[in-house]
């Protein structure tokens, strides 16, 4: 399977939530993700399969001035 991760291919072994994708690449909580230029809702990552060719793009909030 593979899937599109802010802009790389990666392969992925088998389907898994935004919430396995997450913990699996590192990413921590404070985060935002957009599963298919749609922004998903942090209550529902533990529900929302990733599937073959989708595109997410995965952000962290940045402080500045």
């Amino acid at each position: 399977m593979t899937i599109t991760i802010n802009g790389e291919q990666q392969s992925l072994p088998q389907p898994q939530t935004i919430d396995q994708l997450l913990i699996s690449k590192g990413f921590g909580k404070n985060i935002a993700v957009a599963l298919n230029g749609a922004f998903i809702p942090r209550t529902t990552y533990g529900r929302q399969v990733v599937k073959d060719g989708d595109a997410i793009e995965i952000v962290s909030p940045m402080q500045g001035g």
